[in-house]
């Protein structure tokens, strides 16, 4: 192993938690008043995995009547690695989050990064939903998601 191996994950995760604070800042999630840092405290038991702050947003492929449009826009139903949409499934920006990657969220449950979008970078994650008032309801929200495995077994 690399004599400098346990310094660049010590490196690559203050890299990481930086850029959450930075962006939970920016989304009004966080709030500095120069003095104490303030934030709504978290109910959640936490499962085996490293807590990551990400900004985390639900999506949905439509059946029946507007097959068509889902199938323009998510390659015939299927993600970017030619596997079925279906619940589990989570989009990532593979440049972060290698195909393969394990994360889970309370309120969702575990997902496996199989897909990518245009629009997910950095520290986003995009959950997928069988129903689309689901994905709606999930909305657009910073929140605390679970790294349970690092890219492919």
């Amino acid at each position: 192993m690399d004599k400098y191996a346990g310094a660049s994950i010590i490196i690559v995760g203050l890299l990481l938690f930086l850029m959450a604070a930075i962006l939970a800042l920016k989304e009004g999630f966080l709030y500095w008043d120069g003095i104490h840092k303030k934030s709504s405290p978290s109910t959640v038991t936490a499962p085996p995995g490293l807590p990551i702050t990400m900004l985390t947003t639900g999506y949905h492929c439509p059946r029946g009547a507007k097959q068509k449009q889902c199938d323009a826009l998510f390659n015939d139903g299927l993600t970017a690695t030619m596997t079925p949409v279906r619940r589990g499934v989570c989009a990532a920006d593979w440049r972060v989050f290698p195909v393969g990657t394990k994360f889970y969220l309370p309120r969702y449950g575990y997902c496996t990064v199989q897909d990518s979008g245009s629009r997910i970078k950095l520290l986003s994650i995009d959950f997928y939903y069988e129903l689309n008032e689901d994905a709606i309801k999930h909305g657009k929200r910073l929140e605390t998601v679970y790294l349970i495995r690092w890219g492919a077994e």
